[in-house]
Formats: structure tokens, C-alpha cells, sequence
């Protein structure tokens, strides 16, 4: 763990309040945290780990309903999976350096994440400062934003209409569906064993699987 609160420490440094940190293990990590020379000052900068949208779904539900970004208010549609992409694309120099020495593997691992950088932060877009110190966006970029700001107009607009059919048709409304979440949590809080009928049926499965082998 002394890599990631390393690096937990170097961004609360930077950024301060209100951070959202994403980790395929957050939830087991921040426990981590809170017992560690970082927990108060976490606690005191209000920071948010989030287990990211794909690997969440690895977890048990009492878990994704804690840490995975659909059910945290303030994620959006940010889904936290970035570092995937980055390393599904540094696959494709494997064909290339496989055979090639150290020194030219290395040269071209660093060219590729440098020009990755270079990318990244063109689609995110650049702000900079003219002659008299103000600052300009330079709108010829920052697609990665512009189109975000799109899928999610797109979104509400497409989903609002629909969720406010379903909620006329079945009498809900905003504070129902946070109180479904709030009542499932209890559930499974409170569900310490298995109900006795699922614990029949399954142990009625294994006598016919040791039968079924016996014979």
C-alpha cells in the first residue's frame, strides 16, 4: 500500500478538498487510510475514493452501492477507467520493441506516453495567457470536454422525459429513488446469513451432486 498513499499524499497536497480518487480496491483502501498518518487530513479534506465503473461490477452489491461512481453524487458520467486505455494502448508496442535492444525499447516506450501526454492535454484544451496577462481558451481544441459536455446534454435530455413517464406511472419521485438505495443498503447490512429455504435448495443440490457422482 505504500505506493498508493504515497501517491494519495502528493494529490491531496496539490489539489486540497473535495477529492475524488478512484482505485480498482478503494474501498479496502481508504480503510487503509484512515488508519494511517494520512487519515485525518483525508478526513479533513473531505476526500472520496471511488472503485471505477468497470471494475466495480467485480465487487458485491453492498459494495458497488458504497463505491461505485453510478450511486456518487458529483462523479457524472466519468466512468475513472483512463489508466485501462492508457495501458490497452501501450500493447501495440509490444510488436515493436520485443526484439529491439534495451536502449531503443525504452526510447520508444518514452515517445509513446510522451506523445500521449501531448494528446491529452490538446483534446482537454489549453488555456493560456496573451501579451496583457489575461487568459484565453483556445477553442480549436478541447474535444475531450466539449464532447463530454454534449453526451451529457444528450443524456438529459433523452432520459429526463422518460424517467418522468416512469415516475408518473409508478408514483415515485426523486426522494423514492434515494430511499430505495437507502433500504437496500439495510438489507444487506442486516442479511448476515442466507434465508433457510436458499440454504435447503442449495444444500438438496449438493446431495443430489454427491449422488449423482456416486453412482
Amino acid at each position: 500500500m505504500k505506493y498508493p498513499l504515497a501517491m494519495l499524499n502528493k494529490l491531496l497536497s496539490v489539489y486540497g478538498k473535495d477529492l475524488a480518487v478512484a482505485y480498482d480496491i478503494a474501498c479496502a483502501f481508504m480503510k487503509t487510510v484512515s488508519h494511517t498518518s494520512l487519515g485525518p487530513n483525508a478526513m479533513k479534506l473531505n476526500v472520496r475514493g471511488i472503485v471505477p465503473a468497470f471494475h466495480g461490477h467485480a465487487h458485491n452489491r453492498a459494495c458497488q452501492l458504497d463505491w461505485h461512481p453510478l450511486y456518487i453524487e458529483g462523479t457524472g458520467i466519468e466512468d475513472f477507467e483512463e489508466c485501462e486505455r492508457v495501458f490497452s494502448k501501450s500493447n501495440d508496442l509490444a510488436a515493436g520493441t520485443r526484439l529491439s535492444t534495451p536502449f531503443h525499447r525504452h526510447q520508444q516506450i518514452e515517445q509513446h506516453f510522451y506523445f500521449h501526454d501531448e494528446d491529452k492535454l490538446v483534446n482537454s484544451g489549453i488555456f493560456f495567457f496573451n501579451s496583457t496577462r489575461e487568459c484565453i481558451y483556445d477553442r480549436s481544441t478541447g474535444r475531450f470536454i466539449y464532447e463530454n459536455y454534449r453526451q451529457a446534454l444528450s443524456r438529459i435530455k433523452n432520459d429526463e422525459p422518460k424517467l418522468e413517464t416512469l415516475s408518473r406511472v409508478l408514483g415515485t419521485g426523486p426522494a423514492d429513488y434515494e430511499q430505495f438505495l437507502i433500504c437496500e443498503r439495510q438489507h444487506l447490512q442486516n442479511l448476515k446469513t442466507e434465508p433457510s429455504e436458499v440454504i435447503k435448495m442449495v444444500e438438496y443440490m449438493e446431495c443430489l451432486e454427491r449422488l449423482r457422482i456416486a453412482r
